[in-house]
């Protein structure tokens, strides 16, 4: 702080221009701490999230490979599309259960088999598959490419 006489021999206080530039200073760096702790904050919860998904995807196998039965299962589509689609086919797949009707999904890598193949020789075809009794939509497709 610089100090200045007034008219009266009073000490005025004005803060000097030193002074003004660390107070900036300082709000940038809390406001980066802010930012930086927003982040660390932001990364946490999407690594939980991932975990819980993970987790849950897990007991569902495992659900699946200690109580299942078999059945017929018939693809009706095929498509490796989308953005970031990382060279994986899908392969949609119908099961029928006590009359009903229940969909679900298997994963390929597209260097095993392209869609051509997929819609030529899986397409309409029946095929067998595991599923989980309280659930079938959690099921599996028993191929291999």
């Amino acid at each position: 702080m610089s100090k200045e006489w007034n008219t009266l021999g009073c000490v005025l206080n004005f803060p000097a221009v030193q002074d003004i530039e660390t107070e900036t200073n300082i709000q940038n760096k809390y406001a980066d701490m802010g930012e930086r702790k927003f982040k660390i904050v932001a990364f946490i919860i999407s690594l939980f999230i991932v975990f819980f998904i993970k987790l849950c995807a897990d007991y569902n196998n495992r659900r699946l490979d200690n109580n299942h039965k078999l059945g017929l299962g018939t693809p009706f589509r095929c498509y490796a599309n989308g953005r970031g689609n990382g060279g994986k086919l899908d392969i949609d797949f119908r099961i029928q259960v006590n009359g009903k009707e229940f969909e679900s999904t298997k994963m390929f890598l597209t260097s095993k088999m392209s869609v051509v193949d997929c819609e030529q020789y899986f397409i309409g075809r029946s095929f067998p598959v595991t599923y989980y009794p309280p659930n079938p939509s959690n099921s599996e497709l028993l191929l291999l490419p």
